[in-house]
């Protein structure tokens, strides 16, 4: 293997002070040296791996405050059990799989006598050697693993992409453009690899690319690999809708020895998957991080941006005076539950022939969150001294009574009624509806309040518009706005008929207003 930094003083001095600080760390971890019940704490950490990686290695579980993942747990149980799978960690980012998938498994595998031959493949050779950085750290310079199994590390160098154990196995790092087929330990073949990280959106725009990627994955590695026992990790989440690990999981899933383990960062309910990270938590890498990075990297749905609509096309600007429009609508998108879909609420008004997104509420929230904030929202634009405004939230006549207790609820809390009403109008499918409406942003006529641009939930609406289409991505903010686009257009079809039918309309708009009465 080619040494390509094993000069570079740096890096080294880099590597010492790790490993030096990393004694002192777990040093102090230590527990008081009891014989008979060091031997029992052993014994069972090689049957339980849960217990065997939060002892070995308290730094990487928040000094102990945190434990493994059920999913980390079953992966470790599948590797014991399966000695010839091939195993994804489909996680999302934050998972911690490059933890367990090269430090974790591999050394509780080889202290159970399991594993020889451990091969660590990355992007680039350069970055197969950073990540076995880690690997050699903790074997090197981790003094509970010594306390408890003696010391591990033989010699070679992390920086040249191998070295060797005390007990014989042998710890290689190469790239995924490389030739795994003469990678031997003496002679044991590879019976542990993990591919590591290998996706790239860059990278998947090459075909070629992609499709030597997974034949070296498929057949170089395999032939490289022990013919009895041989556990191949891909340990990536799924961010690239046509790159490396969709081509792999198309080519290898129904295969007999193939197990997916597929984890996002919330379930379908929408709690954690593992407890380390809080609701709280979760709902602030929601605001600060890009849409579509969150549902790639912390949901494993990769999103093409723009497939219908265009960014260029959200154009943003002033908003005239509310009472100067001519009308002003508002749509309510809600859903049942809190952690479904979005709840959605779009504030429209026109004037002419432009139509103005006036405020936006567009975010996971409970029912009582959203109409909260349209009770807000109704005080501070003054809707009470506007004539020229509806309410509606889109229902069927089983939801009219169940969202009713929450607007009756709001109204006691605020001491008025918005006069808000279902919308109960027969819709066409929902995406072709929104479909339809993209040709008022061709068009450039409708723009965006200014104000409302660097908001959490413009930012979602925006990142539902460009990923309309795509498989998993919500359309709850572009469906409210398509609703209150729908009564404005009304309200222009309205002012052209005769003035009998206008009254009549008035009239009608009238009543509706006090359907509970």
């Amino acid at each position: 293997m080619k040494p390509i930094r094993g000069k570079d003083k740096t890096i080294l001095r880099d590597f010492e002070a790790e490993c030096r600080a990393l004694i002192i760390n777990t040093k102090s971890k230590l527990p008081p040296h009891n014989e008979k019940k060091r031997d029992e704490i052993k014994e069972k950490m090689l049957s339980n791996y849960g217990f065997f990686f939060e002892t070995i290695f308290p730094h990487y579980c928040d000094d102990g405050n945190t434990k493994c993942a059920p999913f980390h747990i079953a992966a470790a149980e599948i590797l014991s059990r399966m000695p010839m799978v091939l195993l994804f960690l489909i996680w999302f980012r934050g998972a911690a799989k490059s933890v367990h998938s090269n430090i974790g498994y591999p050394i509780w595998l080889m202290l159970r006598g399991e594993m020889k031959l451990m091969l660590l493949i990355g992007l680039t050779e350069t970055k197969a050697i950073d990540l076995l950085f880690d690997t050699q750290l903790e074997l090197q310079g981790n003094q509970i693993l010594t306390y408890y199994f003696g010391d591990q590390y033989s010699y070679g160098n992390w920086e040249k992409g191998s070295f060797l154990t005390k007990s014989g196995a042998k710890f290689l790092a190469m790239g995924i453009d490389q030739d795994p087929s003469g990678a031997r330990n003496g002679p044991y073949r590879v019976d542990y690899a993990v591919v590591d990280d290998c996706d790239n959106r860059i990278k998947a725009r090459n075909k070629g690319w992609v499709k030597s990627c997974v034949e070296r994955i498929t057949r170089d590695l395999k032939a490289a690999g022990s013919k009895k026992t041989m556990r191949l990790v891909v340990a990536n989440n799924y961010k690239v809708k046509h790159g490396l690990i969709a081509k792999l999981l198309e080519k290898t899933k129904k295969l007999s020895r193939t197990v997916i383990s597929w984890v996002n960062i919330i379930d379908e309910n929408g709690n954690p998957t593992w407890d380390r990270y809080s609701h709280s938590y979760i709902e602030d890498l929601r605001e600060d991080e890009d849409p579509f990075d969150f549902e790639s990297e912390r949901m494993n749905n990769p999103i093409e941006e723009g497939v219908l609509f265009k960014e260029e096309w959200f154009l943003f600007g002033d908003i005239p005076i509310l009472k100067d429009l001519d009308s002003i609508e508002v749509n309510m998108d809600l859903s049942y539950t809190d952690s479904g879909d979005c709840k959605s609420i779009a504030i429209m008004g026109r004037k002419n022939n432009k139509r103005y997104l006036i405020d936006l509420f567009c975010k996971q929230s409970s029912l009582s969150e959203a109409i909260g904030w349209l009770y807000e929202k109704y005080e501070e634009y003054g809707f009470k001294d506007l004539a020229k405004w509806n309410i509606r939230y889109e229902a069927n006549a089983t939801q009219k009574v169940f969202y009713g207790d929450y607007f009756w609820d709001a109204e006691d809390e605020f001491g008025y009624a918005i006069n808000e009403k279902p919308d109960l109008r027969k819709k066409p499918n929902k995406g072709d509806r929104i479909e339809k409406s993209f040709d008022f942003y061709e068009k450039g006529n409708i723009i965006i309040n200014k104000k409302i641009k660097e908001t959490t939930h413009f930012k979602l609406l925006k990142s539902q518009y460009l990923g309309f289409g795509e498989s998993g991505v919500k359309d709850d903010g572009p469906d409210a706005v398509e609703a209150a686009l729908y009564y404005l257009n009304q309200g222009i079809r309205k002012t052209k008929n005769s003035a009998k039918s206008h009254k009549l309309f008035r009239r009608n708009k009238q009543r509706s207003r006090t359907y509970r009465s």
